[in-house]
Formats: structure tokens, sequence, C-alpha cells
């Protein structure tokens, strides 16, 4: 008999069946979201602008409803016409619910640095090109892409000011910073070289994508796609030495070395200065509008002191964490010398 390969083949009944018990399971939560929060139709009541208004949390629970009593009528309909036995929606079984097989096929679910990594690359990226959109524009407020026959106004609500914007996408930046170093903060030595070469990857992804733009603006042989190709090379050498290092390590780990016993890596991100340099550049801006008393005010007065006050105390907590790291790896290293003598 030939091995199976994949997944077993499931009836038909089997697939309604796991598809009801997931609905019913589908239901219980929106149940439990309306029986704690309530009905919010007058929320939905409340907006103002344009645009289709969303279904309120007890339509919303009454069509799952429907869709689940469907389902099971579909059932017992099919039943009869197959002759089959009935069979109760509780003893049904589904190995996707009870999480037997989620773990163990598909790729890799993704840790909080991979989110935190992408999720502060994208707000980079976006923070350089509304930059680059507000110096095209010459004005505060974004230019009118469709406006109205009659009145010429803009169609839609009023967008947000390229000042509130960046306002906004420097606070994720550094929101986002602090939480990654934080995290860096938890890690013991060999996860810090781990995370090091993590680092290095995604700083060697973009240096081969700026060596590509290069390469189409300026030719093959330019002066920026040979820095960008160089920069991709020397991360892609400092990755190998690395791997090499941990793999050494942990073997020692194998034989009773325990992380706290390696000497701790500090940690360099390639593109903290670019970063920082971006955040600088967003501090120029900013203070040429706030010293500009002749010009409307671009955003609330009591918001603009409230969103700088948030920034100042998280980037004033950031300064605190690095500091608290460096001093935690002094004692370790201390205590390692100590184990020594």
């Amino acid at each position: 008999m030939a091995k199976q390969m994949g997944r077993p083949h499931l009836d038909t009944i089997d697939k309604m069946r796991r598809a009801a018990l997931r609905q019913r399971g589908h239901v219980a939560e929106l149940q439990t979201v309306f029986d704690v929060e309530g009905d919010n139709q007058a929320e939905i009541d409340a907006i103002t602008g344009p645009g289709i208004r969303p279904k309120s949390r007890a339509t919303f629970l009454q069509i799952e409803k429907d869709k689940f009593e469907k389902m099971m009528t579909n059932i017992r309909v099919y039943e009869s016409e197959e002759g089959l036995q009935h069979i109760s929606i509780d003893a049904v079984v589904d190995p996707l619910l009870e999480n037997n097989t989620v773990k163990s096929v598909g790729r890799k679910s993704k840790d909080e640095f991979t989110i935190l990594d992408r999720k502060l690359l994208l707000a980079q990226r976006k923070l350089a090109d509304t930059l680059t959109e507000w110096d095209e524009a010459g004005a505060d407020e974004p230019a009118i892409k469709k406006a109205t026959e009659k009145s010429g106004q803009r169609h839609g609500r009023t967008p947000k000011t390229y000042p509130e914007r960046i306002l906004e996408l420097k606070k994720e930046i550094i929101e986002t910073t602090t939480r990654i170093a934080e995290l860096e903060s938890k890690l013991n030595n060999i996860q810090v070289m781990d995370r090091q070469i993590r680092v290095l990857q995604n700083a060697k992804r973009e240096a081969r994508k700026m060596a590509k733009e290069a390469r189409n603006l300026h030719g093959h042989d330019s002066e920026q796609a040979t820095k960008w190709e160089y920069k991709e090379a020397s991360y892609a050498t400092e990755i190998k030495q690395i791997t090499a290092r941990v793999t050494r390590y942990k073997r020692l780990e194998d034989n009773g070395w325990k992380p706290h016993d390696i000497e701790r890596m500090k940690l360099a991100n390639p593109a903290e200065a670019a970063l920082q340099a971006q955040l600088e550049l967003v501090e120029n801006k900013i203070g040429e509008i706030a010293l500009d008393t002749s010009s409307k005010s671009f955003i609330d007065e009591s918001k603009a002191v409230e969103a700088q006050e948030d920034l100042q105390r998280t980037e004033k907590y950031l300064s605190a964490l690095k500091k608290k790291q460096a001093l935690m790896r002094e004692i370790e290293k201390i205590e390692a010398e100590m184990k020594t003598i």
C-alpha cells in the first residue's frame, strides 16, 4: 500500500461539520464581546463623515448566528439525503481548533522582533516619503487632488498636514525603537549574537536594494552602486563570522557552559546613524515652523505641546534604558572576572 502524502482526505460531511464547529466558536467570541462592551449603534449613528457605515455589534452577531443556523440546516439535510447518522456538533473534533497542526505546518510564526523591525522600517520609509512630499509641495497643507465641481473644495475628509504626519511618524519610530531596546535588554549573551545577525541581515537586504536602485539610475559601474555592493559584501562577511561564533558557543553550552560565561556582544545597528539623521532633520523642519510666528499654526497648540512632551519622555526613557544596559554589561563582566579568581 502506497504511503499517503499530505493531510488525510476529508469527506464532505466532515468538512461541513468542522466548518460549523468553527463558526460556533466565532459566534461565541462575538457574543462575549457584545456582552462585555454592549452595542455600538449610537457610536455609528454619530459618525458624520462620508463613507459606508459599519455594521453594529448586534447586527454583525445576528448575521453570524444566522450563518451558523444555515450551516446546521445544510448538515441535517445532507445527512438525511446520504443516510448518514446524525452527530451532535459537540462530538465533532477539529484539530485546527485544538492547535495540533497549526505550529507544525507552513511558515514559522513571526516573533516580536520581526514585527517591530518591519514596523520601524516602514515608518522610516514613510517618514522619508512624507518629508520629500512636503518639500515638493512647498506648503504645510497637502494639495487638492480632486475637487468638487460646484464648490471647488476637496472630496472627503481634509487630510492631515505634513507636520502632523511627521510628528505622528516620529512618535511611532521612537516608541518602536524603545520597545526593541527593552526586548534586547532581556536577551542572554547568545541571543544577543543571534539578534546581531538578524540586524545585519536586515541591513544587507537594504544595501542590496539600494545597490539595485543605484545600478538602474547611474549604471552598473557607478560609484553609488559600488558603495552599496561593498556594504552588502561586508555585512555578509560579518554575518558569517558571528554565525560561526554562535555555533561554537552553542557547542560549549551543550558541554555545560552558561550564556553568562560568554562575553556579551555590544549590539550595533548599521541603520541607526541614518535614523538619527532623519530624526534630526525632522527636528529642524518642525523647529523652523515653530520659530515662524507669522505663519498660521499647523496644529492645535495644546496637541503640539502634548506631543512634544510625550516624545521627550520617550526619548529620556530610551536614553536611561541604554545606560542601564551598559551598566548591566559591566556588572556581568565583573562577575565573570570574579569567578575566574
